[in-house]
């Protein structure tokens, strides 16, 4: 494979910077021996080899369409329920950028029964603490409580998620918070770095959007276009309910039913989300701000989770760059010194994401450590994965499970998104298994070797301007983007 030829950085101030360097290819990655393959529901002997997620799980879906989902654990007297709803930021319209995670927000302030503050006042009062998160393709509320008080949970859950009144003055109040976390955001040079990435990467489909959203739209959001959001999604066909914890599943199925049940369902409205455009030229983009620090990002289109050969990538690309074992960390930061710290993973859902290689680093060290970084992915062709490094991650990987099923939270987290995500919470243990049964025949190694190196994107920041980069693609054609633009920083 041709070394990739990375722009030029010299050009720029190194005081203080932050840089991006994003290689794409032209189409995601597909190993050579994959099929156009999806995961389905997990097979008998892998999703229940062990003590498998899934085993003890009872599984009902309410005639409104809301699935629920109840695992006992008698393990501590304590429950978990966790609601989850098929929405996130890549569902938001231009006018919604942000609104997802808005309304997460607006669910904790006030019903048609409990007033501001009420819902977190009643579950102190029950021993319990509650949460709630917004992701690019769902949103989860979650409340963990003494076993003995699951309705509370389920009788709060279910008049928040139904309910609740986004009252005009809280809604003002809450828009504050809002603003305030996407400030506190933008102070980070990683937010505004993989902001950056992702608009280079993905030009029509939205996971291009930050799931915070933008000022001026958070700032112009009101009662309507929230209230019409919310009804769009929020619907019991849309949701899944976990129940984790020390209870009896029918007793706990029959309060979850009485609480949801009545629920009406809404219209479906399955989304319509735009298709990637192949890319077939460099991209690149530069920002600058007061800031201490320079990372530098690789990415390279890849394939959604629930593809089948999502395993072999994920381990190919913990073996280059996740430990202080991996490959970029013995080589780029231990042995050649050119970073402080150099990682590599995936992000993607239910779509095809990016592979990225990022390293945080000094100025003058990005050219040189961008070929340090890029050798060793070649060098995962010409020398393949070792048992040993398998078996390093596959402890790293037991090691995750491990604490993933340390809490109620944890389990009802897991089973919840995979039953959201992909519709089948068994897809939790399948993934696992599938990554336990990686070896060196499925080729891990070549995971990060599939783009052409003249099919990339690269982004640089400095401080005083942006710079032009181009690139040849496959076909000579010259393309070229560029971005002006500077960290955007809160004034004090």
């Amino acid at each position: 494979m041709p070394k990739p030829q990375f722009p030029d950085f010299d050009e720029a101030p190194v005081d203080r910077r932050w840089m991006i360097a994003g290689f794409l290819a032209a189409a995601p990655f597909v190993p050579a021996r994959a099929k156009s393959a999806v995961l389905q529901a997990a097979p008998p002997a892998l999703a229940q080899k062990g003590e498998g997620l899934a085993q003890g799980v009872v599984k009902k879906v309410l005639p409104n369409g809301l699935t629920l989902i109840v695992k006992p654990v008698h393990s501590a007297p304590v429950v978990a329920v966790n609601a989850w709803v098929g929405v996130g930021s890549v569902h938001e319209r231009d006018e919604e950028r942000g609104i997802t995670h808005f309304i997460e927000h607006m669910l904790f302030k006030g019903t048609e029964k409990m007033a501001v503050g009420e819902l977190d006042r009643r579950i102190k009062a029950a021993g319990g603490y509650n949460n709630a998160h917004t992701r690019y393709e769902s949103t989860d509320f979650i409340d963990i409580l003494p076993a003995d008080k699951l309705d509370v949970a389920l009788e709060t859950m279910a008049d928040a998620l139904q309910h609740s009144t986004f009252d005009a003055a809280e809604l003002d109040r809450e828009r504050l918070v809002v603003l305030e976390e996407l400030s506190r955001a933008q102070d980070n040079p990683g937010f505004e770095a993989w902001n950056r990435m992702t608009h280079l990467v993905f030009k029509q489909h939205p996971y291009k959007y930050p799931i915070i959203g933008y000022k001026e739209r958070l700032q112009a959001m009101d009662r309507k276009l929230m209230v019409g959001y919310w009804k769009r999604w929020y619907r019991p066909q849309n949701i899944s309910v976990v129940i984790v914890g020390d209870v009896d599943p029918a007793t706990a199925l029959k309060k979850a039913a009485k609480a949801f049940g009545a629920w009406p369902a809404g219209p479906d409205k399955p989304a319509k989300l735009p298709a990637e455009p192949e890319q077939k030229a460099l991209r690149s983009d530069e920002a600058s701000g007061d800031i201490q620090t320079t990372l530098a990002l690789i990415g390279i289109p890849t394939i959604s989770e629930l593809h089948d050969d999502t395993p072999a990538l994920d381990m190919g690309l913990a073996i280059l760059g996740q430990g202080l074992s991996s490959r970029l960390n013995q080589s780029v930061r231990e042995k050649q010194k050119l970073a402080h710290s150099v990682a590599a993973g995936q992000f993607n859902g239910a779509y095809p994401g990016l592979a990225y290689l990022w390293a945080e680093l000094e100025p003058e060290q990005v050219k040189p450590a961008l070929a340090a970084i890029w050798a060793e992915v070649e060098r995962m062709k010409a020398e393949p994965v070792s048992e040993a490094e398998l078996e390093r991650q596959r402890v790293r990987l037991e090691h995750d499970e491990a604490a993933d099923r340390m809490s109620m939270e944890g389990m009802a987290g897991k089973l919840g998104y995979y039953q959201t995500m992909g519709g089948d919470h068994r897809l939790a243990d399948q993934a696992t298994a599938r990554m336990r049964a990686v070896t060196a025949a499925d080729r891990p190694a070549e995971a990060p070797l599939a783009p052409h190196p003249d099919e990339r994107a690269t982004v640089r920041s400095s401080r005083e301007r942006a710079v032009t980069t181009r690139a040849r693609g496959r076909a000579g054609a010259r393309e070229t983007e560029t971005t002006r633009a500077r960290s955007r920083r809160r004034s004090d």
